[in-house]
């Protein structure tokens, strides 16, 4: 990324991004946490009590191991929650997302794409423990708008490129990643590495992020480390 044209940068504006997310992260923490309290003075005493390890509140009271704060969050819009929850829990690291960074938000212009993605991750996950099937792996599909002005773009032409859309290692894509940030790039947008033509962006702010809601459940069978359903819930 020197003086060629390698990357490209230019604008996204997309509607109706799709992003499949664990049930368990769609539910406030408040609401999680009121059925575990008898009282109202044993409701605060665990908000604060999660509040200690919460990343997002570290973020949102300028706490933040990584730096993160304020400024970083989104209040007062639709599912800014789950936004914040995105950005101030990095986890381990993932293909743009380096530790000791604040998150990603990571979604597919398809909503097969954001199948395949998520349907890879966990029969890997399987494959660790050695659990061929998993009958019911349920998922909250959320849509989103993506709008930036300056995001980094991936194709197959160049062999940089290929490096950083490696099936089996993040090396060379979060070495990438840092350089986009280093060079004030607002995400990433890449062929899915998991699904032949589908298309996907990496967003590292929240701000990038707008109208988030809720779009359906979805149940994903996995049955001898294969997707091999895909069901919607009523």
């Amino acid at each position: 990324m020197s003086g060629d044209t390698w990357p490209t940068f230019g604008s996204v504006s997309f509607d109706d991004t799709c992003r499949l997310v664990a049930g368990e992260r769609t539910i406030d923490v408040e609401h999680g946490l009121d059925g575990l309290s008898r009282s109202r003075d044993d409701l605060v005493r665990l908000v604060r009590l999660s509040g200690v390890t919460d990343s997002r509140l570290q973020a949102q009271y300028e706490r933040h191991p990584v730096g993160l704060d304020r400024t970083n969050l989104i209040f007062g819009t639709q599912m800014s929650r789950l936004v914040n929850d995105t950005f101030a829990n990095p986890g381990h690291g993932t293909r743009f997302g380096s530790k000791g960074r604040s998150g990603v938000w990571y979604c597919a212009r398809e909503f097969e794409t954001a199948v395949a993605e998520v349907g890879h991750h966990r029969i890997r996950q399987l494959r660790e423990v050695n659990r061929p099937d998993e009958p019911s792996i349920v998922r909250t599909l959320f849509l989103a708008d993506v709008r930036a002005e300056r995001f980094a773009h991936l194709d197959v032409a160049d062999p940089r490129s290929v490096a950083c859309l490696d099936p089996d290692s993040y090396d060379a894509s979060q070495a990438f990643a840092d350089n986009v940030r280093r060079l004030d790039g607002e995400g990433i947008s890449y062929p899915s590495v998991r699904r032949p033509g589908g298309w996907c962006l990496a967003a590292f702010r929240a701000q990038l992020v707008s109208r988030v809601r809720r779009a359906g459940t979805y149940r994903l069978v996995i049955e001898g480390f294969r997707l091999v359903a895909v069901e919607e819930m009523s």
